[in-house]
């Protein structure tokens, strides 16, 4: 349980320090979608294949390993950077910027946003291949569909509406299908 606290106290930190990235261009939007599928299945998929990667056990993953590696050598620093009651301030100083310092080292040497980016790609693909098993494709909007897909709120009715409604249209998965990718596992 405190392994696991201290990989949640690390990817916190590190997902908000690493969210200031900018975009030039606008990403891409893609969706999933079936022919003709009715609005409750649509909901019903998206929820269990949503929870299959929300729940995926990511513990054993290199990534996750990396984490646990940086938390130890993090939690070392700790046991060897002590101030003694009696230390000057310029020596308390000192200690608590060499600390940083070594902190900094063992965070910058596992690269935590590219690992999260990782483990984000992992179960998404998790997500992906399960849609895929029910029988979705992926698509990517085009400019005017991404456009008058930003007007809705995230996570709004209106917004899964017309999401459906995009990917239950034959036409728009035959013209707007995304190819399917030889292999999609999660990365481990």
């Amino acid at each position: 349980m405190r392994r696991q606290n201290a990989i949640c106290g690390l990817c916190a930190i590190t997902l908000a320090l690493g969210s200031t990235t900018a975009a030039a261009n606008p990403k891409p939007v893609d969706s999933w979608g079936r022919a003709s599928v009715d609005l409750e299945t649509y909901r019903k998929d998206s929820l269990e294949c949503g929870l299959q990667g929300y729940f995926a056990d990511v513990s054993q993953t290199t990534q996750a390993k990396a984490f646990v590696g940086a938390t130890r050598q993090m939690q070392s620093v700790d046991n060897t950077n002590f101030v003694s009651p009696g230390a000057s301030a310029v020596e308390a100083a000192s200690a608590f910027v060499s600390q940083a310092q070594q902190y900094e080292r063992i965070r910058h040497g596992i690269r935590p946003e590219q690992r999260m980016l990782e483990l984000k790609q992992g179960m998404t693909a998790l997500v992906g291949e399960c849609l895929r098993r029910r029988g979705y494709v992926k698509f990517r909007l085009t400019d005017e569909q991404s456009a008058a897909l930003a007007k809705f709120h995230k996570g709004s009715d209106e917004r899964r509406l017309y999401l459906h409604d995009l990917g239950a249209d034959p036409a728009v998965l035959r013209a707007q299908a995304l190819p399917t990718p030889a292999s999609s596992t999660a990365s481990h």
